[in-house]
C-alpha cells in the first residue's frame, strides 16, 4: 500500500495534544490543577484585600492553566512549520515485512516489529518507534478501508 499526504501545522498540533493527554495524563492534569489552584490563590488574595499579592498568582496561574492544552501544542507545530502555510509532503509505503516513510528531507525504513505502539485520535494516528519518536498520519489521508 502506498499513502501520500501533506503534514501541516494543524496535524502536528493535534498529534501533540493527543500525545500529551493520552501519554502524559498525570503530568498534564497535575500541572493544570496546580496552575488553577495558584490562580485561585490570587483570587483569594484579591478577595481579602491584598491586590499586590494577587497579581503574580493571577497572571502565572492563568498562563499556566492555558499553557499545556493550548500553547504547547501550537508551539511545537510552529517549530516544525515556521512559515504560516508550510506543509511537509510525506509518502508511506508498506509491505508485509516493512514500512518506508519518506519526506523531502529524509527516508526511513522500519520493520513492523519496530513500532512499539500507536494512538488513534479523532483527527490523527500516531505510530511510535520508541516512547518519544513518532510519526503522524492524518485521518483525512486514509480511506475508510485503510482505517
Amino acid at each position: 500500500m502506498q499513502l501520500r499526504y501533506d503534514l501541516n501545522r494543524a496535524d502536528v498540533a493535534a498529534a501533540r495534544r493527543l500525545f500529551l493527554w493520552r501519554r502524559r495524563r498525570v503530568f498534564c492534569w497535575g500541572y493544570t490543577l496546580f496552575s488553577a489552584l495558584f490562580f485561585l490563590f490570587g483570587v483569594f488574595n484579591l478577595a481579602i484585600g491584598f491586590p499586590g499579592l494577587a497579581v503574580v498568582p493571577l497572571v502565572v496561574g492563568a498562563l499556566g492553566t492555558a499553557y499545556l492544552p493550548v500553547v504547547a501544542p501550537y508551539r511545537s507545530a510552529l517549530t516544525m512549520f515556521p512559515k504560516r502555510k508550510g506543509t511537509i509532503p510525506v509518502a508511506i509505503t508498506t509491505s508485509a515485512e516493512e514500512v518506508e516513510i519518506s519526506t523531502s528531507l529524509s527516508r526511513s525504513t522500519f520493520r513492523w516489529a519496530a513500532f512499539s505502539d500507536f494512538i488513534e485520535g479523532p483527527t490523527v494516528w500516531i505510530l511510535f518507534v520508541n516512547p518519544l519518536s513518532y510519526h503522524i498520519i492524518p485521518n483525512a489521508s486514509l480511506c475508510l478501508r485503510d482505517r
